[in-house]
Parts: C-alpha cells; sequence; structure tokens
C-alpha cells in the first residue's frame, strides 16, 4: 500500500493532519478483509517513515505493507531501511514458510502406452464425440474453450484408468 498515512501520531511529523476519504476507505477495507499494518503490528511504538521531505518540512509512513492475520506468523522481517531515493526509504517485507506440505505428484504426463488399450481409447474417443456434440447444441466455437474441456476429461479418464491398471498390477503382484 502506498501514498497513505494511517495513523495521526505514529506515521505523521510535519504539516497538520486531516482524514480523507481514500484513508478512510482502506480503513475500512481492512477491517473487511482482515488484513493488518505489520510494520504497525510488530512494532506499534516505533516511529520511521518512508516518506520525507525536507522542503516541506514532512515526514510520513506511506508505504506500508498489508497482510492477513492469519499469515503474520510467517513474517520473518519488516523493517524499513534507507534507500538511495532522496525522499523515500525502503520498506522491507521477509516472509518464511514452513515446509508442512510436501510436493505434490508433479506434472501429468501422458502415458503412451495406453494408446494401444482398446478399451481406453475407444473411452477418449466417446469423451471427444460427446464433447462435440455438447458443443454444437451450446454453439460453442472457442476452440481454446473445448480444448481445455477436452483436455480436462481426458486427463481425469486418464488418471483414473492408470489408477486402476495400478491397483490391478500390484493386486497380481502380490497375490502371485
Amino acid at each position: 500500500m502506498t501514498g497513505i498515512v494511517r495513523y495521526l501520531k505514529k506515521d505523521k511529523g510535519g504539516s497538520p493532519w486531516r482524514p480523507t476519504a481514500y484513508r478512510n476507505l482502506v480503513n475500512i477495507t481492512m477491517d473487511t478483509l482482515d488484513l493488518v499494518d505489520i510494520q504497525r503490528t510488530r512494532y506499534p511504538n516505533v516511529n520511521k517513515f518512508s516518506y520525507r521531505s525536507k522542503t516541506l518540512g514532512v515526514k510520513s509512513r506511506i508505504d506500508f505493507f498489508l497482510i492477513s492475520k492469519h499469515l503474520t506468523k510467517f513474517v520473518k522481517k519488516v523493517d524499513i531501511q534507507a534507500s538511495i531515493a532522496p525522499d523515500h526509504n525502503t520498506i522491507l517485507l521477509s516472509l518464511s514458510w514452513p515446509n508442512e506440505n510436501p510436493r505434490g505428484p508433479g506434472v501429468w504426463r501422458f502415458n503412451n502406452s495406453l494408446l494401444e488399450d482398446k478399451e481406453y481409447t475407444t473411452k477418449i474417443l466417446e469423451l471427444y464425440l460427446q464433447l462435440r456434440e455438447k458443443c454444437m447444441v451450446l454453439d460453442l466455437a472457442n476452440s481454446g474453450i473445448i480444448y481445455d474441456v477436452g483436455y480436462s476429461l481426458t486427463r481425469s479418464w486418464t488418471l483414473m484408468l492408470d489408477h486402476m491398471i495400478a491397483h490391478q498390477f500390484y493386486s497380481d503382484s502380490v497375490l502371485a
């Protein structure tokens, strides 16, 4: 978020402060979406500024990160640091995500050996013909939509068949 002062006493210095519709809208949005200004949450009594105008005699914290309250536990570091810009400082946010969710199965690749399976090729042809009929009834001419739906149907049927084949192979090898 940039260009707004949220807290009169802590984020502003210099010229008089007055509320604006933009600031009020940001505050309402934060309340509605359960967002927090992480710098202010972590360091409520620290007066660091992201903007400073020596000629106007103004300093403000007009740049800040808004994050969901439930993500605050993943914030590793938040800070305002000096930068090469003459009037703005850098705002820094560093996150640390736990590796609680192991990586999934990865990218799906088509098993070419299924093309030799008569049941599979017959089913895919049936799915394609049904899709083509539905597209004609719905008067869909967008080939991108047709492709995406066809891909999704082919993938779901293929995955189901792959699981059935793997289960059968496993059952046969254990019982043998």
